[in-house]
């Protein structure tokens, strides 16, 4: 299918680089779920304690990687649904994938019980059967995003950030365990895929055609693009679990949520540039949205920069004051992730993956920095965090601004 047979599906003038009050909508609804998943945050590091909160926030940080599969349908699918291309069997790719990621993550299990130093092999499990929900709402914010719903997208990111909450109280409240707390998230995740299934009934008509194969392969080469972000951004949690002390390693994962409160607040920005790229006369989206987002890192910095220890018990209480002195650091380095965010997704929405290299490279740069000499802090840790996001955000740039055009669907859909 020619690119040019899709060019009105995005409503909107031609060229418009601008945020349209649509954009600004899908923007407070993320924002909102941030601050639920914030709450919950708050919430479960309290109930659990520093040393319970570091081997949650470990098994988290793993599951980010099973999530991949989800980020990346959301994004072909938009990108399909632009430019009418077929997209009707995603939700059956979505239960193949969600399935096959139960089943990796069941066979790990004891695995990971021994890497991360879990209580037992079932936070694996329970990890597994959240991600099978998690992929299948991937599709119904896909739809949504591609057919410009973004006020219906918001509310889904707010029912899905309210079912976790939700859970975390449950777990304050009646003293769950990790296990536990793992496990209703999954009857939260998975009411919250029933939910975005009811509010995309009526795009039940997708269009048709296209083979299974061909759909996955599109987004087997996103999920490598996306693989690279979310690898750089989660990967020190879990070094930090398995080098650090208990209570250190919790301290460490909560002084991050200071660098996701810029990366995770600012995902809005990115995701309204994915279909806006799609067309030739929307690749100058990507400048605003960096202006944007360098903005709103700034300014969570300057936020915290006077008393981050105020900032850091407010959070987490006393048990966590000795992370103070890495949030403001976090705050800096989760700006240069939502920067490479935002290019990464500008990427993945002209379908190109060059900059995924990039973004590849700079990780093992901190795999190997980290395991090789610097894990005996969590100062240390951060260092090597730091050092890979100036490498991923600068080499990435050079990469993104170098590459050609590429055809927006090379799959002969």
């Amino acid at each position: 299918m020619a690119p040019e047979r899709g060019r009105h599906a995005w409503p909107g003038r031609p060229g418009l680089t601008a945020f349209a009050r649509s954009d600004l909508t899908l923007g407070v609804g993320m924002a909102l779920g941030t601050a639920l998943s914030y709450a919950f945050s708050l919430v479960v590091s309290r109930s659990l304690g520093p040393a319970g909160f570091g081997a949650f926030s470990a098994v988290i940080g793993f599951g980010l990687l099973g999530s991949i599969p989800a980020g990346a349908l959301q994004v072909v699918v938009a990108r399909r649904v632009v430019m009418r291309a077929p997209h009707a069997q995603a939700p059956v790719l979505a239960g193949m994938v969600g399935g096959g990621l139960l089943v990796a993550m069941t066979v790990l299990s004891p695995v990971l019980e021994r890497v991360l130093h879990l209580p037992s092999v079932w936070p694996a499990v329970a990890l597994g059967a959240l991600l099978v929900p998690m992929t299948l709402t991937g599709v119904y914010q896909g739809l949504l995003l591609g057919r410009r719903r973004l006020g219906a997208l918001a509310v889904l990111y707010v029912v899905t950030s309210l079912g976790r909450l939700l859970a975390g109280v449950a777990a304050a409240l009646f003293g769950l365990s990790i296990t536990e707390l793992l496990f209703a998230t999954v009857v939260m995740g998975a009411l919250a895929a029933a939910w975005g299934g009811w509010v995309t009934r009526s795009d039940g008509q997708a269009v048709t055609g296209g083979s299974l194969l061909e759909l996955g392969l599109e987004v087997l080469r996103s999920s490598w693009t996306l693989s690279s972000l979310i690898a750089l951004t989660s990967v020190d949690v879990v070094l930090a679990r398995h080098y650090l002390s208990r209570q250190a390693s919790g301290e460490y994962a909560l002084a991050a949520l200071f660098g996701k409160v810029v990366f995770w607040g600012t995902q809005f920005v990115a995701l309204v540039v994915v279909p806006r790229v799609t067309h030739d006369s929307g690749r100058r989206a990507v400048r605003p949205a960096v202006v944007a987002v360098a903005g709103l890192g700034l300014a969570v910095t300057a936020v915290l920069l006077p008393s981050p220890r105020w900032w850091v018990v407010a959070v987490g209480g006393p048990d966590y004051a000795n992370a103070a002195g890495l949030a403001v650091a976090f705050s800096v380095v989760g700006t240069g992730w939502a920067l490479l965010q935002v290019v990464l997704f500008g990427q993945m929405g002209r379908n190109r993956v060059g900059i995924s290299g990039a973004v590849w490279t700079a990780t093992v740069v901190e795999l190997v920095l980290c395991v090789g000499w610097l894990h005996h802090s969590a100062a240390e840790v951060l260092a090597s965090v730091g050092l890979a996001a100036v490498l991923a955000l600068a080499s990435g740039a050079v990469v993104a601004t170098r590459g050609g055009p590429r055809p927006l669907l090379d799959d002969g859909a």
